[in-house]
């Protein structure tokens, strides 16, 4: 029976020590809360979708900052404006053009000169190579010496055709010899239009290059 003092003894003074901690925190808490009021806060920008700097659970944004207690807030603008937004894809892929086309020279030849790139744009008419035009040149002068040649002998045959009429006249040479030139001069105007003929091929050549 004597032992039974001391636990209530023991427990008077825990209660009293819990008595004290709660005043001891109250009075801390009052003196940081009026330590922290009298403490000049300045508002800063916030982060996207974060708190300010301001104070604890302040709100910040693009635009504002935190507020604490006593302080400010700092709010910005921008102008909208209306723009196009660049989308850049990186991808594989293969150019397809609307019209293909085979190039097929009008004459063979040497490739001198080429006046395109692959996949280059070109119109109608426009001039995309060059061959060596020197062979087609030297035959269309082949074909106007050829010309000139056949021309004399066609004024050679029509000046004795002419001198076979007047004797033919004067009944000093056979009907037969006259008609056998005259024949020989439809003969040599025939090779000069063949001769002709073969100058505007040579010459139509020569621009193919």
């Amino acid at each position: 029976m004597p032992a039974s003092p001391p636990p209530r003894r023991r427990r008077s003074w825990l209660s009293v020590l819990m008595v004290l901690l709660f005043i001891g925190a109250l009075v801390g808490g009052a003196w940081y809360l009026v330590h922290r009021a009298k403490t000049p806060v300045a508002a800063t920008a916030g982060g996207p979708g974060g708190p300010g700097s301001g104070g604890p659970g302040g709100p910040g944004g693009p635009f504002g900052g935190g507020r604490g207690p006593g302080g400010g807030v700092t709010v910005g603008s921008a102008r909208a404006v209306q723009g196009d937004l660049p989308v850049l894809i990186d991808a594989l892929g293969t150019v397809t053009p609307p019209v293909t086309a085979t190039l097929v020279p009008q004459v063979g030849g040497v490739l001198a000169e080429v006046l395109f790139t692959e996949g280059q744009s070109v119109k109608k008419g426009q001039v995309l190579a060059r061959i060596d035009p020197r062979q087609y040149e030297q035959a269309l002068a082949q074909a106007k010496g050829q010309r000139a040649k056949d021309e004399a002998q066609l004024s050679a045959a029509r000046l004795t055709l002419q001198r076979y009429q007047r004797l033919w006249d004067q009944d000093s040479i056979a009907r037969q010899d006259v008609d056998t030139q005259a024949a020989l001069v439809k003969q040599l105007e025939g090779v000069v239009e063949a001769d002709r003929a073969s100058e505007r091929a040579a010459q139509l050549n020569v621009g193919y290059t």
